[in-house]
C-alpha cells in the first residue's frame, strides 16, 4: 500500500494543486512504532521532533516527540530542494 500511494502522490497533488511533490514526509510515534515499514521501503529517518503541534496559528507543546521520515519522489529532489535558487521543478 505504501508503494502504491507513493507512486500516485506527486501526480495526484499536481493535478489538484498545480505543482509536483518532490519529497514525502511522515511522522511516527516512537512510543508505539519503530518505523520498520518506512525503513524497509527506503525512507530516511531525519531525527526526532521537539514535541509540538500546530493549533490555529500557533505551536503548542504536547510533549510527544515523533520521528521524522522522508523519501524523495523524483531523482534530483534533494538537490532541487536545497538549491540556492528556485529550481525549475518547483515552478
Amino acid at each position: 500500500m505504501l508503494a502504491l500511494n507513493l507512486r500516485r502522490l506527486s501526480a495526484d497533488w499536481e493535478w489538484a494543486h498545480g505543482h509536483p511533490v518532490l519529497l514525502a514526509e511522515t511522522f511516527v510515534d516512537p512510543t508505539r512504532f519503530r518505523g520498520t515499514c518506512y525503513r524497509a521501503a527506503g525512507w530516511q529517518c531525519l531525527g526526532v521532533t521537539r514535541g509540538f503541534a500546530k493549533r490555529n496559528m500557533r505551536y503548542v507543546a504536547h510533549g510527544h516527540p515523533k520521528t521524522v521520515w522522508v523519501r524523495p519522489l523524483r531523482p534530483g529532489a534533494v538537490a532541487a530542494l536545497t538549491a540556492p535558487f528556485p529550481h525549475p521543478a518547483l515552478a
